[in-house]
């Protein structure tokens, strides 16, 4: 049975002094094309029931996720997104990438919470905010509050590839998202490489990859 996610890990921090989390995970990552997203969801410790359902977005159906995206929105202190392109991956790497759009997020929301609890092992954070950074690994599976911010980059980067899929047709985004499908692969070989590619990436299908 999966083990649903729960807000040990936040209360944990609240215990330690901070009034206000942002809890943050990312869509797009290994993808290869179309932008890194992050969602952010800022939580406090006394909140409202939360909505029945959430889990790491990767184990829901679409049609689930959209359903719980107004709902994460109406129970969280704040909610965003941030992203950065894929031309700024290729320039700063995916790690640069992720903190441009973590940070981006965090500039964005209403209330500037006083910690971030980052899924994953890494603190691509450091270089970019003051605010203590702390790390989950697995985070968006066992943390609630990262697993609300993995809906909404999902569904906000879902769509964004939907729409990058009318304006650069044949590379069946709509569907793979810019992950290395066999429909985007053998597109990479007809027609080569659009703009929203991370042509700084080993690109399957170009050069006789």
């Amino acid at each position: 049975m999966t083990t649903m996610p729960n807000r040990a890990r936040e209360m944990e921090l609240f215990a330690s002094g901070y009034s206000t989390i942002a809890c943050v995970d990312e869509v797009g990552r290994g993808a290869l094309a179309g932008p890194v997203l992050v969602g952010i969801v800022v939580v406090e410790s006394a909140m409202t029931m939360s909505p029945q359902g959430i889990r790491d977005s990767k184990l829901l159906s679409s049609s689930a996720r959209e359903s719980l995206l107004p709902q994460i929105s109406s129970w969280a202190i704040c909610s965003t997104t941030g992203e950065a392109s894929a031309r700024e991956i290729d320039d700063l790497g995916i790690m640069g990438a992720l903190a441009l759009a973590t940070q981006r997020g965090l500039s964005s929301l209403a209330t500037l919470p006083q910690a971030v609890l980052l899924d994953g092992n890494t603190n691509f954070l450091s270089r970019v905010t003051d605010l203590p950074v702390f790390t989950e690994i697995k985070g968006d599976v066992n943390c609630l509050g990262v697993a609300a911010a993995s809906v909404i980059a999902k569904v906000t980067r879902d769509s964004l590839m939907c729409e990058l899929d009318q304006i650069f047709p044949g590379y069946s985004w709509s569907r793979n998202k810019g992950y290395a499908s066999a429909q985007h692969v053998q597109a990479l070989r007809s027609l080569g490489v659009s703009p929203e590619h991370r042509t700084s990436w080993k690109l399957p299908g170009i050069d006789g990859e």
